[in-house]
């Protein structure tokens, strides 16, 4: 099923398990530790919805801004504290990182400009003296240089994937490919065809998307994001008062410092080893010895669209399944929240066990009566894994959820 197409039920059920995820219970710290759950009402028919058959849900308030001032702090050693909305956190010196306590999802539905080294930039393309210059609320206005920039969307379109050539996404459903050499305020130039270079003008006003191939760009310093989807990096940042985040030193920027609210400051990554979110690395899956019975595939997690704060999507894990991770250069923790939906729960239990070099680091059962765990686990330089098994011979229903799952270096 599409994940924009779903039941009203599943609506309300992912609602109910968003809704215990972003209790202030998810703060609790120790280790492995988890609090139980009640499952909801009991439907006359168990229907299992998966990240593979659902939106994204968020409360019906301002979506920019987020609606929990509570902050997760990872300090520099991986130990994970609370910031409460009347404290003033650290700057990014002091620790890893700063995650709000709410849906890292972030809301972007106009166009936004998204550079080589990944910042994100919202805003509109605006003719400046003939020129063609991108006009944002936290960035003075830029002109648009092609070695500068990965993508160009207007709207709520996906950009469109490019490989060997730039990719120009139209609004008919067409596609232009070839070599973007100019972007002007009302059309954009492309060397097409081999041998014989051919240049067509593409109007801008026929385009929904586009996206130029080149080298990605490493970013420096610390990173932020933001609730409207923007992306911004800075040598530092540092915290004004407990209601305002100060970011110095952004490149482009209005003034040399630039002043952001509170209730918009969805995550804060202090240089760019200091956080490896779980989504960006590639698991080799297998079945878990003993399950072959159960399933005759082995899907690896399935990554939830969008963008996300420290590029942390959600991860849905379908079990049972076996998943190797590749070696980290140092020692690290994971931290994330697991969760099932209460259908999934009813539906049978499954034990997460997560493994290094043949030790068992971690073993978490969900049943009936277990909503979310908060992670919590130490990891060697060496590959791990992460299983999910059937904890009473019932394969049904085995899919766990990984949300804001990272591995900080401690």
């Amino acid at each position: 099923m599409n994940i924009n197409h779903q039941a009203r039920f599943k609506q309300q059920t992912l609602g109910v398990a968003l809704a215990l995820w972003c209790s202030h219970e998810l703060c609790n710290t120790s280790g492995g530790s988890a609090q139980a759950q009640n499952p909801a009402d009991i439907p006359d028919k168990i229907v299992v919805p998966t990240l593979s058959n659902q939106p994204q849900q968020r409360v019906l308030k301002d979506e920019t801004i987020a609606q929990d001032l509570t902050y997760l702090v990872v300090g520099t050693d991986a130990v994970v504290g609370l910031v409460s909305p009347d404290q003033t956190p650290g700057d990014s010196a002091s620790m890893s990182a700063l995650v709000a306590n709410t849906s890292l999802a972030t809301t972007n539905n106009g166009a936004q400009l998204v550079l080589v080294d990944g910042q994100r930039i919202p805003g509109k393309l605006e003719n400046r003296q003939g020129v063609a210059t991108w006009v944002s609320l936290w960035c003075a206005p830029r002109v648009l240089v092609t070695d500068e920039i990965r993508s160009l969307v207007f709207g709520k379109y996906p950009p469109p994937l490019a490989t060997d050539t730039d990719v120009i996404q139209l609004k008919n459903g067409d596609r232009v490919t070839g070599f973007i050499s100019a972007i002007n305020p009302q059309a954009v130039t492309v060397d097409v065809g081999s041998g014989i270079t051919n240049t067509l003008t593409v109007a801008m006003d026929t385009i929904t998307a586009l996206t130029l191939v080149g080298p990605t760009k490493p970013h420096t310093g610390a990173r932020v994001w933001l609730t409207d989807g923007t992306v911004l990096d800075g040598p530092s940042v540092s915290w004004m008062s407990p209601s305002y985040l100060r970011i110095l030193g952004i490149s482009g920027a209005k003034t040399p410092v630039v002043t952001v609210p509170r209730d918009r400051v969805l995550a804060v990554q202090s240089t760019p080893d200091s956080a490896t979110p779980l989504a960006t690395l590639t698991p080799v899956a297998s079945i878990p010895q003993g399950c072959d019975g159960y399933r005759f595939t082995t899907p690896v997690p399935t990554v939830a669209p969008g963008t996300w704060a420290l590029d942390a999507a959600p991860l849905e894990l379908d079990g049972p399944v076996l998943l190797t991770y590749p070696a980290q250069l140092v020692t690290t923790r994971l931290v994330a929240v697991a969760y099932r939906i209460p259908t999934a729960r009813l539906a049978g239990s499954v034990d997460m066990v997560i493994r290094s070099g043949g030790k068992e680091l971690l073993r978490e059962r969900f049943d009936s009566n277990r909503a979310r765990v908060d992670i919590r686990v130490d990891l060697p330089a060496a590959p791990f894994e992460i299983e999910l098994q059937p904890a009473d011979g019932n394969a049904v229903g085995d899919t766990v959820t990984l949300e804001r799952a990272v591995l900080f270096p401690r």
